[in-house]
């Protein structure tokens, strides 16, 4: 589909995408602590939890300072603190998979406590 949805759709309001937010950390926060207690592949789990992270944190910019940023690049460098490390562990995911368990474990934990902090 190309073009412009507002012919059919009205856009998101500021409640939406908090909404949005939200949920969305609640499923990261329950997907990643149902993974860390029962996968048997944590760094592959770990890699496409990561993944969604960037959604959320675009999101979350946007509810802040009413900015759409459309790459992670971008996003990067407007970020600072717990979402900038969020944010590079997503760029760089697929270095999950060259981690000792010590390091996954470390990733795990931040993922877990960034999403509570968000709920």
């Amino acid at each position: 589909m190309l073009g412009d949805l507002s012919a059919i759709t009205a856009p998101p309001s500021k409640l939406d995408i908090e909404q949005s937010v939200k949920i969305g950390c609640e499923n990261l926060y329950h997907a990643a602590v149902h993974s860390f207690l029962h996968s048997k592949n944590l760094a592959e789990d770990l890699i496409s939890l990561y993944k969604m992270t960037f959604f959320i944190l675009q999101s979350v910019y946007f509810l802040k300072l009413n900015e759409y940023i459309p790459t992670k690049q971008e996003l990067l460098k407007k970020l600072d603190g717990a979402d900038k490390n969020i944010l590079k562990t997503c760029i760089n995911r697929e270095d999950i998979k060259t981690k000792e368990i010590s390091e996954i474990e470390y990733l795990y934990n931040q993922l877990i406590k960034w999403c509570a902090e968000k709920i």
